[in-house]
């Protein structure tokens, strides 16, 4: 079983994925990682972390559908998709932090 790496952008909250170097905000392009991988771009997701780019690094399971990397818990596959909620009733949007 393959992994991907997601973590949540500090700026924003958006869920993101790894792709060869850089986050990206969709699953499907996410860089599948062998046992290999996993370490160089752990340490890579670990650096973004200390510059606060990104929080919670961490790997999640993936089976790749048609090449691309499908999350295989259905809770991952929800953060894949984003918030759950009309972004116009959530109240963080109102407020001026």
């Amino acid at each position: 079983m393959s992994k991907v790496m997601t973590a949540q952008r500090l700026h924003d909250g958006i869920v993101v994925f790894w792709r060869d170097g850089e986050w990206t905000e969709s699953v499907l392009d996410a860089t599948p990682l062998d046992e290999a991988a996993v370490e160089m771009a752990m340490a890579e997701g670990r650096a973004d972390q200390a510059e606060n780019l990104v929080i919670d690094v961490g790997l999640i399971d993936v089976q790749l559908q048609a090449d691309k990397p499908v999350p295989t818990r259905r809770r991952e596959r929800l953060r894949a998709l984003g918030p759950s909620v009309r972004a116009d009733l959530v109240r963080a949007q109102d407020m001026e932090i």
